[in-house]
């Protein structure tokens, strides 16, 4: 084919450098194209023949040539080394059928988005879809056999049945044709061609609804024209004679072998349809379907053509290479072809091992006739075997095969060839390359190792495809969520979609923000996975947890813990033995009430610890207390007023938190911790001590003012009970008192007035006295007279002072 061929076969510009509207014209166009793509495969082909006979298990020899040779009786089996080691590493796929894992994580693209109501609703999203694609049984299939046809042939692809279904389909590496030059990534190819079997049902729907068929691109008349020269005419379908399966012949023969299908049977006949996957001058996809062969009584027309099909070439074909370190994908191969040979050498050793264990276990006869032909007998008799006269049994040297050292060899070749193809070939991890006594028992060590190595080949294995897994979900998922944005008669077809919606409206999610959940997050395959699956994450959380859960805070050791069962047991047994827990809100209530039991303990109130409580957000808050104390006592001991307080608050704290540290101690990872707040705690005796002796200090104090104050009192009273006699007494004594003041006041007046009385006495007597004196005087100063006469004025008077004869003393 020269250039200028291939240039009208599959057009890009025109004449004046201008894009094409279409780059395959017509059916023959295609079907040349398509024609050509299959004779370039050819040399792989066989390849992957070769491949799969190793893998199907068929026998090493040919049965009728050994026959012939009269080697009838070798031991010919396959032991299936390749098969078992292809489908262990598609194990880790397979494993994802256990619902503890999603299979998918969202992740929201604008970061505002980020938060507890958007992680929320993207793990019940995820939850639900995971559920959803899990039920639908076709999903994981469907990657187990892309990642298989990847390890034995180099790429694993897969497609989709049409725009609207979400689930893929897996296509054998034969089916798909593409440029010889083709790059590794197949998101940078131009053009990809297939061959696929389809039953009549796949057009079924389209003659209840021949419109909408229109609309989507079906011609429904060349489809009807078509199902006519199958079903009617009984026209062959496939490409090339013999290609039942769109692959090529000798592949398509292995694969009826392996089906028992040793005849062609076609009262349940398939139809062959040819797909073209092509990207437009406006670098959108354009979908072309048509017939494998051409028909010569009807018009070759195409059976469907829908321009701008799809925006990428990922959206309709995908694969999974190998290797990416490869430029074209023809160069990818896969590992089968790495350990094939190896393999197939261990099993033509094992077979030739059972030859030599069957010759050491035979009888040798010799005859002595040598040269003379004629019939041997030998028959056996219960125990006996009776031996005719001409054969003697003999005893020849040993020159039979050491078999142990055999399967020694068998062993290491084995090895040698897994680690070359897995990479690990030098490193600790590799398995021994080295012949050993197979009669020696492995160590529990090698065990343990060997168990390793296998799990970090399948952890590599997967972690290095989870590039082309992210893309394949991402797809899948955008398919999805296109029904759940469409209306009820599209999802008629996915009833799934129905209960998919449903559940996530039960869980809070609803139908409006589902049809923005494509935009607003983006999808990616489940890391947990990579990891190894589920149970492996569990086993890698609960050795952190128990090597470095101290450096967790509460609410992360607790969703970590959560963690672990939903993935050992499913998310059922995750909410019935440790509920979710939201770490935003969590931490914060835990803080919350600690504060408040804080404030209780500082009453005296009672706190409860509760076995569900975060301890170790609860923990801190509650040793501020005690630090509170100890601060005060250390810095500021005067200004301590009542130590006793002090002391049985501290008392109730360190028995609160002893309470905490007996269920927070339990919690993987945390002895240490709590060993810690115990030493924390016993740092604190001093404190004790302290506060102990201050306390008793002001109660000695206190007693003995009590003492005082109660002897005191005593005086008080003693004193207040004397008062009152003495009161009673001075009343008495004022009495007494008053009534001899009052007999002396008598006396008093009257002496007063005996005294009064003897003054007027004495007055009167005065008076009298004075009156008798003068009445005296006059009478002498009377006689005088009469005796002197009248010179008697110039005589002197007798003497005042000189009592008169008569004159009564005074009394």
């Amino acid at each position: 084919m020269n250039e200028d061929t291939e240039k009208r076969e599959f057009l890009t510009v025109d004449e004046f450098g201008a894009p094409v509207d279409r780059r395959i014209a017509d059916p023959s166009v295609m079907r040349l194209i398509f024609a050509n793509f299959k004779a370039e495969d050819a040399g792989e082909a066989n390849r992957r023949g070769r491949l799969s006979d190793i893998y199907n298990c068929n026998l090493p020899y040919n049965p009728a040539k050994l026959a012939a040779l009269g080697l009838g009786n070798l031991a010919n089996f396959n032991t299936g080394d390749l098969k078992g080691f292809i489908d262990a590493r598609v194990g880790v796929i397979t494993e994802l059928a256990l619902d503890t894992c999603p299979l998918i994580e969202l992740r929201p693209h604008p970061a505002g988005l980020a938060g507890p109501q958007a992680v929320e609703a993207a793990e019940t999203v995820a939850d639900e879809f995971s559920a959803a694609v899990r039920k639908g049984g076709r999903l994981l299939p469907c990657l187990a056999a892309m990642f298989r046809e990847c390890d034995l042939f180099g790429i694993g692809p897969i497609t989709w049945r049409s725009p609207r279904d979400y689930n893929p389909v897996s296509l054998r590496r034969g089916q798909l044709k593409f440029r010889m030059d083709g790059p590794i990534l197949s998101c940078e190819h131009e053009v990809f061609m297939f061959e696929s079997p389809v039953t009549v049902q796949y057009f079924s729907r389209l003659f209840s609804k021949p419109d909408a068929a229109k609309k989507e691109g079906w011609n429904v008349e060349a489809v009807k024209r078509y199902l006519v020269d199958v079903y009617i005419t009984e026209k062959p379908t496939e490409n090339e004679p013999g290609d039942s399966t769109g692959t090529s012949a000798r592949e398509s023969a292995i694969i009826e072998m392996r089906q028992n299908r040793w005849s062609q049977v076609n009262q349940f006949k398939t139809l062959n349809i040819l797909h073209a996957l092509v990207v437009e001058g406006d670098g959108k996809v354009r979908h072309l379907m048509c017939a494998p062969n051409a028909s010569a009584d009807s018009e070759d027309e195409f059976l469907f053509d829908k321009p701008a099909a799809y925006d990428t070439m990922d959206q309709c074909i995908q694969w999974m290479p190998a290797s990416v370190v490869e430029q074209e994908a023809r160069g990818s191969r896969g590992i089968a072809s790495v350990v094939a040979p190896i393999f197939d050498a261990n099993n033509r050793l094992v077979c030739q091992m059972y030859d030599a264990g069957h010759r050491a276990g035979s009888m040798v006869l010799v005859t002595g006739s040598p040269k003379q032909n004629h019939q041997q007998s030998i028959q056996e008799r219960g125990p006996y075997t009776i031996i005719s006269g001409d054969l003697t049994p003999q005893q020849l040297p040993n020159v039979a095969p050491n078999i142990q050292q055999l399967a020694s060899l068998r062993e290491t070749g084995s090895n040698i060839a897994i680690n070359n193809s897995m990479g690990v070939r030098g490193m600790a991890g590799a398995n021994p390359e080295r012949m050993s006594n197979s009669s020696e028992r492995k160590t529990k060590e090698e065990v343990i190792t060997e168990q390793q190595n296998r799990s970090r080949g399948e952890q590599q294995l997967f972690a290095s495809r989870v590039t082309c897994l992210d893309k394949i979900f991402e797809e899948v998922f955008r398919r999805f969520m296109v029904l759940v944005k469409g209306g009820k008669s599209d999802r008629k077809e996915f009833p799934e979609i129905e209960r998919f919606i449903a559940n996530c409206e039960l869980r809070g999610v609803s139908l409006e923000m589902l049809r923005k959940f494509d935009e607003m997050f983006s999808v990616h395959t489940n890391r947990v996975l990579i990891t190894g699956g589920g149970s492996a994450h569990a086993g890698i959380l609960s050795d952190i947890l128990s090597s470095f859960g101290g450096g967790f805070d509460e609410i992360g050791r607790s969703l970590a813990l959560r963690d672990i069962v939903k993935y050992r047991l499913g998310v059922k047994a995750a909410d019935r033995y440790r509920p979710d827990g939201n770490r935003d809100k969590s931490a914060t209530d835990s803080v919350s009430f600690a504060v408040l039991e804080n404030g209780a303990l500082r009453r005296g109130d009672p706190a409860l610890v509760g076995s569900d409580q975060m301890h170790w957000s609860h923990i801190p808050v509650h040793m501020q207390l005690t630090a509170m104390v100890a601060q005060q006592y250390s810095e500021n001991p005067q200004s301590i007023q009542e130590p006793q307080q002090l002391l049985d608050m501290l008392s109730r704290v360190v028995e609160h938190v002893r309470g905490h540290l007996q269920h927070g101690a339990q919690q993987p990872g945390m002895q240490d911790a709590a060993k810690q707040v115990a030493a924390q705690i016993s740092a604190l005796a001093p404190v004790v001590k302290g506060l102990t002796m201050m306390a008793g200090t002001i109660e000695r104090q206190r007693r003995a003012a009590a003492e005082k104050q109660q002897r005191e009192m005593e005086e008080l009273q003693q004193r207040a009970e004397g008062y009152e006699a003495a009161v009673a007494m001075r009343e008495s004594d004022n009495k007494a008192g008053l009534k001899m003041r009052e007999q002396d006041l008598m006396h008093q007046v009257r002496l007063q007035e005996v005294k009064q009385k003897g003054e007027i006495e004495l007055m009167k007597a005065e008076n009298e006295a004075k009156g008798r004196i003068s009445r005296q005087t006059e009478r002498i100063e009377q006689g005088l007279g009469i005796l002197r006469g009248p010179d008697a004025s110039g005589m002197s008077s007798p003497s005042a002072s000189e009592p008169m004869v008569d004159e009564e003393p005074l009394a």
